[in-house]
């Protein structure tokens, strides 16, 4: 049975998945509208959370997370998150995800942290980062290449999935930006897709699109679906004070309308500043055979 929260946005499911942001500084990440910490967390603070959301949630009225992402700049430079982390392995932690910064690739097949992450996820802006990308493939865990769909990465969007369909990157994640700087309309996103999803899959890339609504996308709904909610940790909010990315993150938004949709289930909305903005178009219901 699902545990619910309440929050000022309305009820959400508990998550079971923890993200913590180990460091200040996150350059070249995708922007979420999440709080910028004063601080760099120790790895006793790691430790600590990740007592918390993996031992401490266990009961009746809460449920305990058994997925981490670790999130910052040089962590595989600090060895000492290894042993927290194979810490919380012997706690029930099944699943450990990095975001990698560029350039870390080789910190992080010196580092013992290596051996204990599952999944990889780095952040492809340019041709820059395809060395990391086709390496990071041949050194065991699972990588998903993230694609942004803001101006610069759609003008590249074509290039960078023939060069990505060519390395052999097992998933691809296109997103339209969900902060910072207004992103491109999603009328003229969405028929830059088809192509793209149609070179990478032919490759044998699994693709998923996340920030654009359902009924923007048409066949292409097929890719994408709903976000997993997860706590989100930093220096500012640690252990029960720690974030629910939705709501407290980052909010999405649908119209009234869309109680009428056939995909309503399977779909986040829109983020709601794009919304406001009229950058997501007119979400309109549409039948789930379409």
């Amino acid at each position: 049975m699902a545990v619910l929260r309440f929050t000022g946005a309305g009820v959400v499911s508990t998550p079971t998945a923890v993200q913590i942001r180990v460091t200040r500084t996150l350059p070249g990440r995708l922007a979420a509208g999440a709080p910028i910490p004063d601080r760099t967390l120790s790895d006793e603070e790691v430790e600590a959370n990740l007592r918390h959301f993996v031992v401490g949630l266990r009961g009746p009225r809460s449920r305990a997370c058994d997925a981490l992402v670790l999130s910052g700049v040089r962590l595989g430079e600090r060895h000492g998150l290894a042993e927290v982390v194979r810490a919380a392995r012997g706690w029930g932690l099944r699943r450990v995800s990095l975001h990698l910064g560029r350039d870390q690739r080789l910190a992080l097949r010196r580092s013992p942290l290596a051996a204990l992450v599952d999944d990889l996820a780095i952040v492809v802006r340019n041709e820059l980062d395809l060395g990391d990308v086709a390496a990071l493939c041949r050194q065991g865990p699972t990588v998903t290449a993230v694609l942004p769909l803001d101006d610069a990465g759609l003008a590249r969007l074509d290039g960078m999935s023939s060069a990505l369909a060519q390395v052999g990157v097992p998933r691809v994640v296109l997103t339209w930006p969900l902060s910072g700087d207004p992103p491109p309309h999603a009328a003229t996103v969405a028929p830059r897709l088809p192509a793209a999803v149609q070179t990478l899959e032919a490759a044998g890339c699994a693709v998923s699109i996340k920030g654009l609504p359902l009924c923007a996308l048409g066949p292409l709904a097929r890719v994408a679906g709903r976000t997993r909610n997860r706590w989100y940790v930093d220096a500012a909010h640690q252990g029960p004070d720690a974030l629910l990315f939705f709501p407290d993150v980052l909010r999405f938004s649908k119209l009234d309308a869309c109680r009428f949709c056939g995909l309503e289930a399977d779909c986040d909305g829109a983020p709601a500043r794009w919304l406001a903005l009229r950058r997501a178009g007119m979400l309109h219901p549409v039948d789930r055979a379409d």
